[in-house]
């Protein structure tokens, strides 16, 4: 996030994700001059901008006159915003987050900025989907092992009744055939 936004010459970026309290959306990155966090405790975004930018699925470049507290941008300070950037993040054709930039400066972003931020949103996913295979492997991994041990257990327990069955059929032919002294020694 910190490098994209330095790439984009831009005051403030930030990464919201879906909550499960649709159709808000959560923090998840920011970046601006002074700090770049994860944000570790739930912080909704209700900016009506960013979130028609989710429901609409398309990318949005503004000119305004405000400050972060106006626009509701979720990050303390006093940021004059002249300019604001907002791409979706799409995942299988669905919007599961919004990615946005805003500068002070007075040159608006332009198409390339917008395609670049595009481009980011992209990794972002790249991002999203190698976290949901990695964890898909790991529950794959646990099951397999799970069976395996299953097998083994099996397997074992299995040799174990064989071989006790063996020995029950060699005392009753020993038993039927009257040899009490091997019997008892068996």
């Amino acid at each position: 996030v910190e490098n994209a936004r330095k790439l984009l010459k831009s005051d403030y970026m930030a990464i919201a994700l879906v909550s499960e309290q649709l159709p808000c959306l959560e923090l998840k990155y920011f970046s601006c001059d002074q700090k770049t966090d994860l944000v570790s405790s739930p912080v909704m975004v209700r900016n009506q901008l960013i979130l028609d930018v989710l429901m609409n699925s398309r990318p949005r470049t503004l000119a305004l006159d405000e400050t972060i507290e106006q626009l509701d941008l979720c990050i303390d300070g006093n940021l004059h915003i002249n300019n604001l950037s907002i791409v979706p993040i799409v995942l299988d054709n669905k919007p599961i987050g919004v990615i946005w930039t805003a500068r002070s400066a007075e040159f608006e972003y332009s198409q390339t900025d917008l395609i670049w931020l595009e481009c980011i949103a992209d990794q972002v996913v790249i991002v999203i989907q190698h976290g949901i295979m990695t964890s898909q492997l790991q529950s794959f991994s646990i099951v397999e092992e799970r069976a395996r041990i299953a097998r083994e257990m099996h397997d074992g327990l299995a040799q174990v009744l064989g071989y006790l069955n063996l020995q029950v059929q060699t005392l009753e032919t020993l038993f039927k055939k009257g040899k009490l002294d091997l019997l008892a020694e068996e």
